[in-house]
């Protein structure tokens, strides 16, 4: 069937990869690392792929590369929702290997990997002189029950199922501060609030108590510009880690820099590896575009240092 021979391209890849060392694995990303050595650790520098495609051996050749992403869409591999097979052939599959060394935790999420659900309030949006209401995704929520409670226990549930399926793998929560719909405990809107903040403090919490220095947390918005504070206080804490907003190269919009212009990619990835680095992450997750830009060969390089010597 579809599932097994996708299923299969996958373990194929992963265990082609392991030839090479260390193994990241998140529910729509599996990370490949090619250090020199196996049992290699989570510092380093990361190599964004896009979804479902392969990647360059320029990457595969990059000495400051720590790790590659082989990106696959999980409802192609487990379309059955509430499922966890396919976690669990991984887990007895690879939770033993030495080289898999951080396995990310997804399922509460929208379009994108990260811990977030749609929230927006039906309100009126005006583009040069059209308008538009958009979806009142918290009515929503709210007429099927939604509560702030319900959402962490469901977090709950699904991140032990990752912890059970590699008992002694790092686990990693991507989020960011405003994902999730203002609804209380007790299912009410909270007034005044586009998004519900506490829920993401409240995961992150949960995550040091359950499982500890294991536990991993991400967020995928740095930027030259922007980082998520409360990155930088958790690295104290536990470990920490960030994923390029996008890509410097080719970039006409200026999205890694604010959409503010000029934005010589040169100078906004060194912008945003410095914001990253400094805020105490132990890896960075760059995209495949910039790993292969000839001219951020130094940058890149200055960033897989001070990582590694973490």
């Amino acid at each position: 069937m579809t599932i097994i021979r996708l299923a299969a391209s996958v373990t194929r890849a992963l265990d082609k990869c392991l030839l090479k060392v260390a193994v990241i694995v998140y529910l729509l990303v599996f990370w490949c690392g090619i250090a020199s050595a196996l049992g290699a650790s989570l510092p380093g520098v990361y190599a964004l792929s896009d979804q479902d495609a392969s990647t360059s051996l320029a990457v595969l050749a990059n000495p400051n590369v720590d790790g590659l992403a082989l990106r696959y869409s999980w409802n192609q591999l487990e379309p059955r929702e509430g499922n966890f097979n396919f976690v669990r052939a991984l887990g007895a599959r690879y939770a033993n290997n030495p080289t898999v060394v951080y396995v990310k935790i997804t399922g509460v999420n929208a379009t994108t990997q990260e811990a977030i659900l749609p929230h927006s309030r039906g309100m009126t949006i005006s583009r040069v002189g059209a308008a538009c209401t958009s979806s009142d995704d918290v009515g929503r929520w709210q007429a099927v029950g939604y509560s702030r409670n319900r959402v962490e226990q469901a977090w709950k549930h699904i991140a032990n199922n990752f912890a059970g399926s590699f008992p002694d793998t790092k686990l990693g929560l991507m989020i960011g501060p405003v994902g999730f719909p203002p609804i209380d405990d007790n299912g009410n809107i909270i007034a005044n609030k586009g998004a519900d903040r506490e829920v993401a403090l409240n995961l992150i919490a949960e995550g040091i108590k359950s499982y500890g220095q294991r536990f991993v947390v991400q967020n995928n918005g740095l930027s030259a510009v922007r980082s998520w504070p409360e990155l930088s206080g958790l690295s104290h804490r536990t470990t920490v880690g960030w994923q390029m907003a996008w890509s410097a190269t080719d970039n006409a919009t200026c999205k890694m820099n604010g959409g503010v212009a000029p934005c010589n990619p040169h100078d906004v990835l060194q912008a945003a590896i410095a914001r990253g680095v400094e805020s105490g992450a132990v890896f960075l997750e760059i995209y495949t575009l910039d790993i292969l830009n000839p001219n951020l060969q130094d940058i890149i390089a200055s960033a897989h240092s001070r990582l590694l010597s973490r």
